[in-house]
């Protein structure tokens, strides 16, 4: 039971719901089917969207990671604002995500972003926009 998806989430919660018959569900799905994403998906032109510490765990089975999934195929760019970001350019772009830009390295360090997180998260958001006025999202490829 250990080996089935979910199962060791929230300190083994999901291998106790398991035994008693409940199923593995992805969040980000029932997120997306409630919110009606695929919708609004089709509509769009640009992603931005956050995490709080974007890494390799992000890219599966959270929304973050379904995001990016369902925008790659549309050719919908991607950008991630994290307070922190532990994947390189390469993974990113695998992932089909334009850019993830960090809060904390934003601020100069984790404990400056901590700190002053709403303004530091719309001072970089401000910095993104404005990139993308001057250039569209081409300025992050």
């Amino acid at each position: 039971m250990s080996a089935e998806p979910g199962a060791g989430a929230a300190g083994g919660i999901g291998a106790g719901l398991l035994a008693v018959g409940g199923r593995y569900q992805s969040g980000a799905a029932i997120i997306a089917e409630h919110t009606h994403f695929a919708d609004d998906l089709a509509d769009a032109e640009l992603i931005v969207t956050g995490e709080g510490r974007f890494d390799v765990v992000t890219l599966h089975g959270k929304v973050v990671g379904a995001i990016a999934a369902a925008a790659r195929p549309l050719a919908i760019p991607v950008i991630v604002l994290a307070g922190q970001v532990s994947l390189d350019k390469s993974a990113l772009r695998s992932a089909g995500i334009m850019a993830a830009l960090s809060i904390a390295e934003y601020a100069g360090s984790v404990r400056l972003a901590l700190a002053d997180a709403a303004n530091q998260l719309m001072g970089l958001a401000s910095q993104v926009a404005a990139r993308l006025g001057n250039s569209g999202p081409s300025g992050y490829r």
